[in-house]
């Protein structure tokens, strides 16, 4: 049995004590809680082992490795390069539809922007059409 179930266990019995007993059985079982909690000081045992399990993923040498290529630049170079392409057949598909104006306004800029990450991604100029 834990602490906390143990403290919450004791609260529970003291909420139905104290609906049938007396101020002194109340006092009593807070005074046991009191006591309990610097008899068992918590240790590292009382950690649940998934928690230690995760931190020791995330500082071990495969996690930064997992880390540096989700980041990679190429990777998100791809990434862009296929939203400008999803983008371009939304415009494409939207036409000259004016339910769709304020949409695909947005979406040119948004070209425009993944564009020039890229372009800083890369670490080139980015001048019109070269990262096209």
């Amino acid at each position: 049995m834990t602490l906390c179930s143990w403290i919450v266990g004791t609260c529970v019995c003291a909420c139905a004590a104290g609906c049938a007993g007396t101020d002194s059985d109340r006092v009593a079982t807070a005074s046991n809680a009191a006591d309990a909690s610097r008899l068992e000081p918590r240790t590292v045992e009382h950690v649940p082992a998934a928690n230690v399990a995760v931190a020791e993923r995330r500082a071990s040498p495969a996690a930064s490795r997992e880390s540096e290529e989700r980041f990679a630049v190429t990777r998100q170079v791809t990434a862009l390069e296929r939203s400008i392409e999803l983008y371009g057949q939304f415009i494409a598909r939207a036409g000259d539809d004016p339910r769709y104006a304020e949409a695909v306004e947005r979406s040119r800029g948004r070209i425009e922007d993944a564009r020039t990450t890229i372009c800083f991604l890369l670490d080139k100029p980015c001048d019109g059409d070269a990262s096209r």
